[in-house]
């Protein structure tokens, strides 16, 4: 009796552990970014016959093809994304942004407390799932319409998807 009662046993704490493992490896924490954007043409003015308007930044640079860019950026894995520290989740020192087809930068804002440094990389120190971070910025563009770029390969195993 004492014997089979062994077997019942070891035969529960294997399957226990098999269990475990199953669920340690299926169970995988994500690092998923969506990143949403909002774009408007500033200088684009209606066709009328004898209507002109410039913009000028700094009174002296006159300012064609200048867009408003908002950007949602949402943390919508399970895992907190670690921005400092030993612990870092990020290859370099912040988050490198990229905008392509874009001339000039004007001004570039964080709309809460992850700072915007050097016109091109975000600083934070920890990024929980569900949080945001928003982004505005004027550019000027070449002509084409300007988007954002992110590097992947920035945050350790990291998915990024855009969603315009």
């Amino acid at each position: 009796m004492n014997s089979t009662k062994s077997v019942y046993i070891t035969i529960i704490i294997g399957l226990a552990g098999l269990l475990l493992t199953a669920y340690q490896i299926f169970s995988k924490e994500e690092t998923l970014i969506e990143i949403e954007c909002k774009k408007t043409l500033l200088t684009q003015y209606p066709d009328i016959p004898g209507l002109s308007a410039h913009l000028q930044f700094q009174d002296s640079i006159l300012l064609t093809n200048l867009w408003k860019l908002y950007y949602t950026f949402r943390n919508v894995g399970d895992k907190n994304i670690i921005g400092e520290g030993v612990n870092t989740s990020l290859i370099g020192k912040g988050l490198p942004i990229y905008f392509e087809n874009v001339k000039n930068v004007v001004a570039i804002f964080s709309k809460n407390d992850i700072a915007v440094e050097d016109e091109s990389v975000l600083y934070f120190k920890q990024w929980k799932p569900g949080e945001l971070i928003i982004i505005e910025a004027y550019v000027e563009s070449t002509g084409v319409e300007p988007a954002l770029c992110i590097d992947k390969r920035d945050i350790v195993d990291a998915e990024i998807s855009l969603l315009e």
